[in-house]
């Protein structure tokens, strides 16, 4: 029997004693977050599956992962003897896991999984599917505290006020545009669990989760106060000051529950999906709950001019690490035994030397040939492959620097590329240019948007399962709602400031991997008699790479679209580079 074995099994023993039939694991903490601290890591704790999307079921006799295209190369190799099925979801064919539930339980019986974890409207859907067998969702509490006796402690790491020249916004004003949306809703008061949110309106940080410039904490906003949930002890010197001489009470954050428990009657606006289950059974029933997306998120989404400077300073620091990087790594392969950890560790170290770079803003994927075909490998928990003098390398990776957040991708040649390789990366970038190029009228959403990104991959037959772009906070969140570039059908228009990615992808499992990424901010393009328009404004600054550039699969117009951004990165990053780089760049951005 293995650990994860072993861990099933005193999972099992437990349920067996508190009545639970089955246990739902999402992996979650109690802020809705995508990257969780350690102490979180429940799934991973459980099932051995170190994913950032994914939902483990145990009951008394089977268990089984649920976890989306981008994992399931990876979820394979990691559940392998753990005694959990993987379900590739979204697949057809695959039964979701809330119906899965349905099927195996009795009537009677009671499905149990952590509120704290779970999102008002994930237990609202998952307990209506499951009262249609006779089945409860109940609250089952922290069974993880129960069972992992090393669990890592709750983060608590320096905070620290962000500076106006960083924030362009005072805190302030910022609440005071909450309260305004809070008038207009007829609202007396919203409560906020994201933890980006917070960091955003209040304008602090830290580094609670990693690579998350973010605080534990929650916040509620009233007509006439508000109060922040986290330790004062954590703080950094003179920043309790300033939360306290701008009106914001500092309670610890544990004292949440007491706050929402003793709230008079009326309206409360709360996102449920930002909010646990946990969170609403702590309000009282006379306390009337407005559902919506957090009034935060629209307003933090929207970038203001200091934040979009900060975006450029950054992308400039960041273009430099990563021409220094390129042209360091084409001649390196050739002269040196390199793995993907050791070509990532370079790149961080090309960062590192900007002076802008605060931290990663997330793992890199650093993979090679055959690895690339793993949208979200991470060589750091594999046995990382050693690069060659030929085939494709991609690298998607990003940094923190000051007010600014950066996501880039690029794939490249190491040598020797097929037509195949040339032809699919240019259907790529073609997809990655309709995207670039794009006018489109307010209120568009990103549904709409992610055609443009693969009508030439799907002319040839061809396509990639993740989504085409993902907003980018302002040295907050690399992934940042409430907008996204996708198939699906988020009902939420790309709007005027946001930043957001652009990468459309192609992947051939067992040979490689390819997608290119910059980050593109929606600026105003005109109006007309039929409204006002938006278009985008490319940030990233990093060439191409050349060598899989089939010319002929382009037309004039996407020829000129490329030697302009080249034209562009030339001019702003030359000079600036070290002196590889500048050779390489100098030969890279001449024109098609």
């Amino acid at each position: 029997m293995n650990d994860k074995s072993a861990i099933l099994k005193q999972l099992r023993q437990y349920m067996n004693e508190k009545g639970y039939a089955a246990w739902i694991v999402t992996g979650g903490d109690p802020h809705m977050s995508e990257y969780v601290a350690a102490r979180w890591r429940t799934r991973e704790f459980f099932s051995g599956f170190t994913g950032s999307a994914g939902i483990l079921v145990v009951t008394a006799e089977k268990a089984g992962l649920w976890t989306d295209f981008r994992y399931w190369i990876q979820a394979a190799k990691e559940l392998d003897g753990s005694g959990v099925d993987l379900f590739k979801a979204g697949h057809p064919g695959t039964i979701p896991f809330i119906d899965w539930i349905a099927s195996e339980l009795n009537p009677g019986e009671k499905a149990a999984c952590e509120a704290s974890t779970v999102s008002l409207t994930q237990a609202r859907e998952w307990s209506d599917r499951l009262k249609t067998r006779g089945i409860t969702l109940i609250d089952g509490g922290d069974i993880p505290e129960a069972l992992w006796s090393d669990r890592p402690a709750y983060p608590s790491t320096e905070l620290y006020a962000l500076p106006l020249s960083l924030a362009g916004v005072d805190r302030k004003e910022k609440i005071d545009e909450v309260r305004l949306l809070l008038e207009k809703k007829d609202c007396g008061g919203t409560f906020l669990s994201s933890l980006d949110d917070i960091a955003w309106l209040l304008n602090i940080r830290a580094m609670d989760v990693t690579m998350n410039p973010v605080a534990l904490a929650y916040c509620w906003i009233s007509r006439d106060e508000t109060i922040l949930f986290t330790e004062k002890s954590r703080m950094a010197d003179g920043t309790q000051k300033e939360l306290t001489d701008d009106r914001i009470t500092i309670r610890p954050y544990s004292d949440y529950d007491g706050f929402l428990r003793k709230l008079k009657k009326g309206r409360v606006y709360l996102s449920e999906e930002r909010n646990s289950w946990r969170i609403g059974n702590s309000l009282p029933p006379e306390v009337e709950r407005v559902d919506g997306t957090d009034l935060t998120a629209v307003l933090k989404s929207k970038k203001n001019s200091v934040e979009i400077d900060c975006f450029h300073k950054a992308m400039v620091e960041d273009g430099i690490a990563m021409v220094n990087f390129l042209s360091w790594i084409k001649k390196a392969v050739r002269e040196n035994s390199l793995s993907e950890v050791d070509v990532a560790v370079k790149l961080r170290e090309f960062r590192a030397d900007q002076p802008g770079f605060i931290e990663e803003s997330f793992s890199p994927i650093s993979a090679y040939g055959p690895n690339g075909a793993l949208c979200h490998y991470d060589p750091l928990k594999e046995v990382p492959a050693s690069l060659g003098a030929d085939g494709l390398f991609l690298i998607d990776s990003g940094g923190q620097y000051e007010g600014a957040t950066t996501d880039i991708t690029r794939t490249i040649s190491l040598g020797n590329p097929t037509d195949d390789q040339r032809r699919d990366y240019t259907l790529v970038l073609k997809g990655h240019i309709r995207l670039s190029r794009a006018v489109f009228p307010e209120g568009t959403r990103g549904f709409q948007l992610d055609t443009l990104a693969r009508q030439d991959l799907w002319s040839h037959l061809m396509n990639y399962g993740h989504g085409t772009g993902h907003g980018v906070g302002a040295f907050l969140n690399v992934h940042e709602g409430p907008h996204s570039i996708s198939h699906r059908l988020l009902d939420f228009p790309v709007l005027e400031g946001t930043v957001t990615s652009n990468e459309p992808g192609l992947y051939r499992e067992g040979r490689y991997g390819i997608r290119i990424e910059n980050l593109i901010h929606a600026v105003k393009a005109g109006e007309s008699e039929f409204g006002a328009f938006l278009k985008f404004e490319t940030l990233t600054l990093c060439p191409y790479e050349r060598e899989l550039i089939d010319a002929t699969f382009l037309d004039e117009e996407e020829k000129l679209w490329v030697d302009d951004y080249h034209r562009k990165v030339f001019k702003v990053l030359s000079g600036l580079v070290n002196k590889e780089g500048e050779i390489w760049l100098r030969n890279v951005c001449s024109p098609l």
